[in-house]
């Protein structure tokens, strides 16, 4: 095949030279660019250089040792990390047209072809204020290439011991340092090299259709016109398999990793692990068009998939179900459980402070980790006891709606979704989520983490473990779930229900823990360590997996509303809020399943919350107005029964005064009507004097 010419490479160069500042691989961080500006990270944070999350209208990005750099789009820019010689002293840079960065110094091209600089100059790598008519610039810890408009390169500083000379340099169109090295893509294709030639860096003499360069100390990587690479590296660390490295438009490297960019923003890598990292890049206008296109029609498929999940029944099922769902948790050696009031009861042996919920108020969900307890409050705030936790932990955590927590002894994780869809995560295990969006539900294991998006798909992060005492990483091939509404994560095995009461799983099945293809009408799952547990529509159970003789009693469980379990107990809510659990028959055991006496447990959202406050009121407000009815018919019948006995009284005087009146006509005593005497002015009979 016949090289490409100037013209050719040139184009495809022009074409791809917007992807070159997307991708940047620090020490122990690597960094992308989003094509809507924003930036994602991956690796450690211990200096604060993946606090990148607020940034916006990102054009490029550049990272080296332990701190990130991000140009904007007005010509500003922005750092993160590692600050001890000064390298991220860029707050005042304006008109900046490129950034690059070395593990201790910062390079800014500025529009009008000058060039500043910030951080460490013991080589003088920083002496670039003469500089003038540069286009593109490149920087490593002991030296600074400018590359100039006409086509020569200058260069600031120098290896130690050493002077990379490019001053015979011609038709050069782009440059790029290590510590001890620097290569330059000429126009034609080729490439020229200086410094120090180490694993036969520098030997680049045969190479040809060369678009992109990239240079670190042990070694050199080109981009080919085809979408290939080439490279030349020092084999310390393996030899590098490069097959799948195919239609790529920009190419990234680091002492330990290759990293190739594809047009649909995808990419491949060596060593690292970013399976979860896409739509890395910038884009040509035509392209740009596609991807909108593409994206209109992702988003309307996301919307018609939310939409049907969101009208199925086991989705309605679990929404009426929600209250109980996280009401209830099993795990390590105790339970707990969440009452309407938002108080929290706990049951076990305790040896971690793991059931020291008393004092918990206002808790909206609960969460039961091997050897403590997480709890979400109201306030989208989270609390914790046990061992390896505390409040202080979760301090800085806001607005919090859904927790999952897991791990003992050496390996221990919590997780939390956020209101705005993106998660936050405290534990000994670095797992990297910061790319998360629009997530619905998360899942902790020991060793990764479960997102269930609002589309019904799934992602993970995760998972290197031992099985079966070796070392291996347990591959849970996601991709093809769809139509997913709860996920839940054994020790090595993932479930899925699906919006037609269906159940996937994936991931060890040893003890025939995913054997769940024939479930139907589940609304509910929980994975424990080897087994699987489905709740059915109608309140009981299906299980697969490792089951002890002892949990067989869950098969006899009815009208249940939420299970949750561990590697040796499960427990059940049941609809009444009272709770069946069952473990080992001996005494420690025991005491974590010791639930006979629990009642009220399920929380109620505001809604219910406020109608039961309402009903309680009714009723109140009914029993007084009853109580009052009585009262006043009280009142009544006896001011009724006063009236009565006045007006007989009033009568019967009445008919004593007209008795006299008439007695007293005939002549008779007016007391008694007896006859009057001829002879004495009183009555015989009761002595009352009479009128004569």
């Amino acid at each position: 095949m016949n090289p490409k010419t100037s013209a050719e490479i040139l184009q495809i160069r022009e074409k791809n030279i917007a992807y070159q500042g997307c991708i940047s691989i620090g020490a122990e961080h690597i960094v992308g660019l989003r094509p809507d500006g924003t930036v994602i990270t991956h690796g450690s944070n211990e200096y604060g250089q993946c606090d990148v999350k607020d940034w916006r209208d990102i054009t490029a990005v550049s990272a080296r040792g332990w701190h990130t750099v991000g140009l904007k789009q007005d010509g500003t820019v922005v750092s993160a990390g590692r600050n001890d010689a000064g390298q991220c002293n860029v707050r005042d840079w304006k008109d900046i047209f490129a950034v690059s960065t070395s593990g201790m110094h910062t390079v800014g091209l500025k529009a009008d072809g000058t060039v500043v600089t910030v951080g460490r100059n013991n080589n003088k790598q920083c002496d670039t204020g003469a500089w003038m008519d540069i286009i593109a610039v490149s920087t490593s810890t002991y030296q600074t290439a400018g590359l100039k408009a006409n086509g020569t390169v200058i260069v600031a500083g120098h290896p130690p011991g050493s002077k990379c000379d490019t001053s015979s340099w011609r038709d050069i169109i782009a440059v790029s340092c290590s510590d001890d090295h620097i290569v330059g893509l000429k126009a034609d294709g080729t490439v020229v090299a200086v410094g120090n030639n180490d694993n036969g860096k520098c030997n680049l003499q045969d190479w040809q259709d060369i678009t992109a360069i990239t240079a670190e100390g042990s070694g050199t990587t080109g981009l080919k016109a085809d979408g290939t690479i080439v490279s030349v590296y020092d084999t310390f660390f393996g030899v590098h398999d490069f097959s799948e490295f195919k239609d790529l438009v920009a190419v990234f490297d680091c002492i330990r990793d290759t990293i190739g960019l594809k047009a649909d923003g995808s990419i491949v890598s060596i060593s690292t692990y970013l399976s979860d990292w896409t739509d890395i890049g910038t884009y040509s206008p035509v392209e740009k068009e596609r991807r909108i296109d593409q994206k209109q029609a992702e988003l309307k498929k996301h919307e018609e998939d939310t939409e049907n999940i969101q009208q199925s029944n086991v989705y309605k099922q679990r929404k009426h179900l929600s209250k109980f769902l996280n009401s209830l948790s099993a795990n390590g050696s105790h339970t707990v459980g969440l009452k309407i009031n938002g108080t929290v009861i706990a049951c076990g042996p305790n040896p971690h402070g793991e059931c020291n919920t008393g004092n918990w108020k206002n808790i909206i969900a609960v969460c039961a980790g091997d050897e403590h307890t997480v709890g979400l409050k109201k306030d989208g705030t989270v609390v914790a006891t046990g061992k390896f936790v505390s409040d202080s932990q979760f301090a800085d955590w806001k607005d919090i709606v859904t927790i999952s927590t897991k791990g003992s002894f050496q390996n221990y994780l919590t997780v939390g979704l956020k209101a705005d869809g993106t998660v936050v995560t405290v534990g000994n295990r670095t797992i990297n989520t910061a790319s998360w969006r629009d997530i619905t539900a998360v899942f902790a294991g020991s060793n990764m983490i479960v997102g269930l998006k609002a589309d019904g798909t799934v992602l993970y992060v995760g998972h290197l473990d031992y099985l079966n005492g070796e070392q291996k990483i347990i591959d849970y091939d996601l991709k093809e779930w769809r139509h997913i509404v709860a996920v839940s994560v054994g020790y090595l095995h993932i479930v899925g229900l699906k919006d037609d009461g269906t159940v996937i799983a994936g991931g060890n099945n040893t003890e025939g823990q995913c054997e769940t293809k024939d479930w139907r009408d589940i609304i509910h799952v929980r994975a424990g360590a080897y087994y699987t547990i489905g709740l059915k529509a109608d309140g009981t159970v299906a299980a697969v997996g490792k089951l002890a003789d002892y949990m067989q009693k869950i098969f006899d469980w009815r009208d249940l509303v939420a299970v949750s379990g561990g590697a040796h107990i499960v427990a059940g809510l049941k609809a009444d809020g009272t709770v069946v659990a069952v473990g080992p028959d001996n005494d420690y055991w025991q005491k974590s399943v010791d639930v006979s006496l629990w009642y009220n447990i399920g929380t109620a959202t505001e809604g219910e919350t406020l109608k039961r406050i309402q009903d309680e009121l009714a009723k109140k407000e009914e029993k007084q107005r009853l109580r009052e009815q009585e009262e006043q018919r009280k009142r009544e019948q006896e001011q009724r029964l006063r009236e009565q006995e006045e007006q007989r009284k009033r009568e019967e005087e009445q008919r004593r005064r007209e008795q006299e009146e008439n007695w007293a006509r005939q002549g008779l005593c007016r007391k008694c009507g007896w006859k009057r005497s001829l002879f004495s002015s009183k009555c015989k009979s009761c002595g009352n004097k009479i009128m004569r």
